[in-house]
């Protein structure tokens, strides 16, 4: 399956330019290792060189006394570009907000997500996936070293 394609259908949040290129970054909202790759990608999107794509999903509740999927949960009941401020409100929390309504919708799309995710390999959050300037499709486990590289590679 083309991994750019298959996250394209899934239930994502929108943050940073709509003109930029896209990356998908699969996320366990209280993850450590999703929020810090949130904290380093921020200056390309304050930048407008990078629409990142956060697609949650759940699966550290059993490091976390199962907090995650109801964080995941209230990130997929809220609009696109809202997504990314309740996402901050749960790593300020360290839980999902209580002023969120969890839609009715929102449990079946985390469990899409997760299928989503399991089709393009995922082994741990975060894991992005991108096209290239060509428009092969990647994905990647976690942020690499040489973020300017990745950026570049995506730019035409």
């Amino acid at each position: 399956a083309d991994v750019a394609k298959v996250m394209a259908s899934a239930s994502f949040g929108l943050y940073g330019h709509a003109g930029a290129p896209r990356l998908y970054m699969i996320v366990d909202p209280l993850c450590p290792w999703s929020i810090r790759a949130l904290q380093s990608l921020q200056s390309y999107v304050d930048n407008g060189k990078l629409e990142l794509a956060i697609v949650p999903i759940a699966i550290n509740d059993y490091e976390n006394n199962h907090t995650s999927t109801p964080a995941a949960q209230a990130m997929l009941s809220v609009g696109q570009r809202q997504m990314i401020g309740v996402w901050r409100q749960i790593i300020a929390l360290d839980h999902a907000p209580e002023d969120v309504s969890l839609t009715e919708t929102s449990g079946a799309s985390l469990q899409l997500n997760l299928q989503k995710a399991h089709t393009v390999g995922l082994r741990g959050t975060p894991t992005i996936v991108w096209l290239d300037k060509s428009g092969v499709s990647h994905t990647q486990s976690g942020l690499p070293d040489d973020l300017n590289a990745l950026i570049a590679s995506m730019t035409p």
